[in-house]
């Protein structure tokens, strides 16, 4: 066994002398397996190639999510079909139903706006069009606090939403003041 004294290095700085101190056996046996298992894993995914490479992984697991999303994504409504909506009181008392259950508690009883904007005047943040209404309550505005209905109502109830939306557009209750772009 060494003693201290053969350990020592022969430099010195500023009048310290180094000793010569191995690393630790269970240290440098974990790098050599370190530095096999890397070849072996090159090996396996990238010259042999009998496993999925990981891109081929990546891939599948994208068009799984695109077809995810196709899956959920609204029907193409127009403003002229929404109007259509507007006009039939069957599917604005829907749409009012579906209204007091999930947004009332942001937007407010009759629309006039708690947390969220008021529906009844003619500013709007994300469009006042029938179709941005129905795109808006469809995919959320995530960064303002707006969650995206289109994950848990069903299209119809969307559309019934959007169709009750319109008939409050322009009443001018007093509540929040308006937030957005004026529209007409």
């Amino acid at each position: 066994m060494a003693t201290p004294d053969d350990r020592l290095m022969d430099h010195a700085y500023d009048g310290i002398q180094e000793y010569d101190n191995p690393m630790p056996g269970w240290w440098t046996a974990l790098f050599w397996i370190t530095i096999v298992f890397s070849a072996g894993y090159w090996g396996y995914y990238h010259v042999a190639q009998p496993g999925h490479p990981v891109a081929d992984e990546y891939a599948a697991e994208m068009a799984e999510l695109q077809a995810l999303q196709k899956k959920h994504a609204l029907p193409d409504l127009g403003d002229a079909d929404l109007q259509k909506m507007v006009a039939d009181p069957t599917i604005t008392q829907a749409g009012a139903a579906k209204y007091k259950e999930v947004c009332a508690s942001c937007h407010g009883d009759q629309g006039e706006g708690k947390i969220g904007p008021n529906l009844t005047d003619s500013a709007w943040l994300h469009g006042g069009q029938l179709a941005a209404i129905y795109k808006t309550i469809g995919y959320g505005v995530p960064a303002k606090g707006m969650p995206a209905w289109g994950r848990t109502l069903k299209a119809a109830d969307i559309a019934n939403l959007a169709a009750f939306v319109g008939t409050l557009r322009g009443k001018n209750l007093p509540g929040k003041a308006p937030q957005g772009v004026v529209e007409r």
